[in-house]
């Protein structure tokens, strides 16, 4: 996927209270946010097809999510809520 759209994704964890963030890299030098969480919340995540997969932990609660990584250039990425069952890598369809 990643060099489909031209990009190299990164993963940052800084030191608290700054949140973790996943990132799009752009080959012409431009940066995009993919996902970001606030202080006191992490997540997991994995790209499968044109989605990345998101996990969020806050406490002892969690939250699945799908980010179309599609998105056109000049838009944000907005994060879709989907069940925990459509989460699972064995039932995602491309």
């Amino acid at each position: 996927m990643a060099e489909k759209l031209g990009c190299t994704f990164r993963y940052y964890d800084p030191p608290m209270p700054n949140a973790e963030t996943l990132a799009a890299f752009y080959n012409d030098g431009d940066v995009k946010i993919i996902y970001d969480v606030p202080p006191f919340h992490s997540f997991d995540a994995f790209i499968y097809g044109n989605y990345v997969y998101i996990t969020e932990y806050h406490n002892n609660t969690k939250q699945f999510l799908r980010i179309n990584l599609e998105t056109t250039r000049d838009e944000y990425f907005i994060p879709e809520v989907i069940t925990e069952k459509n989460y699972n890598i064995r039932t995602i369809q491309k």
